[in-house]
């Protein structure tokens, strides 16, 4: 063998040698990205409870918590005995109390419906509270004790009351620049059911103008007086620009829900506490 042909041989050895290196080094990395994605997600399993969102360390949800969100229905907050549509001062801040030692997380209207459209990431245990009518008390005690709590809440208001011994429209654009979200409760506060189709849309649409002229502001949720609809009042509501309908029917709101048929839970003057963490946690 001579020197030309014994460099050949030790040339080839040398690339052979490397060409097994190389792949030697490939399937060690293979196997640690392998094993990291393993890792990783096992770790997310961990993590996630079962029946409920996951949680960031930012409090935020990584989806619509399985259970549902509560959305409570309040009428008027005063010292009114055998009135269950009135909630006693003292009464309605206990339950501010306990929302806040249990972390609750208030939502307007818009991150309600961001939520239930995929729009937006949901807080650790969130809830929305809403009151109906536009008692003056909403604005004296009830709006008080929430800007206490760090709340923010949602008042349906029936532009036919607003004035005196109600709300009135300065108020509601204090309200409203303080992040409390407003939205109608019709014109009048009468049964839609029982209305023409030309009588309701004049309820939906006035009363919605009526609330962006003064407040100047956007408005996308209703509410029917009495829990009163028909199949009519929904389809005005979309013609209209609505986005969420609020009835009275009792529950929790949960993703797939229709937006014009959203459920509340009625929270009455009078309960103990214990009655209202049970309709809230349920």
């Amino acid at each position: 063998m001579n020197h030309e042909e014994h460099g050949k041989i030790i040339m080839t050895a040398g690339v052979s040698n490397l060409k097994k290196a190389v792949l030697l080094l490939f399937l060690i990395i293979t196997a640690a990205v392998l094993t990291f994605r393993a890792a990783s997600r096992y770790a997310d399993l961990e993590g996630l409870k079962p029946g409920s969102a996951q949680q960031s360390e930012t409090g935020q949800s990584a989806g619509f918590p399985a259970e549902g969100i509560p959305v409570l229905l309040y009428h008027s907050i005063r010292s009114e005995a055998n009135n269950p549509m009135c909630v006693f001062p003292e009464q309605f801040r206990e339950e501010m109390d306990w929302l806040k030692e249990h972390k609750y997380h208030t939502l307007t209207l818009e991150e309600f419906y961001n939520t239930l459209t995929g729009g937006g990431e949901v807080p650790e245990n969130p809830v929305l509270i809403t009151f109906d009518d536009g008692y003056a008390d909403n604005y004296q005690t009830a709006w008080p004790i929430l800007r206490q709590h760090g709340f923010t809440a949602a008042f349906f208001i029936v532009t036919d009351y607003v004035g005196p011994y109600r709300i009135s429209w300065e108020q509601l654009k204090e309200l409203s620049q303080a992040g409390i979200s407003i939205g109608s409760h019709s014109v009048s506060h009468r049964d839609l059911s029982a209305l023409t189709r030309k009588q309701q849309e004049e309820e939906l649409e006035v009363s919605r103008q009526l609330l962006e002229d003064n407040l100047g502001i956007p408005l996308r949720a209703f509410c029917y007086p009495y829990g009163k609809y028909n199949k009519t009042t929904m389809k005005l509501l979309g013609n209209l620009e609505y986005r969420m309908g609020f009835t009275t029917r009792p529950g929790r709101v949960h993703a797939g829900d229709d937006l014009f048929q959203l459920r509340r839970i009625y929270i009455l003057g009078g309960i103990p506490l214990s009655e209202f963490i049970e309709k809230v946690s349920a």
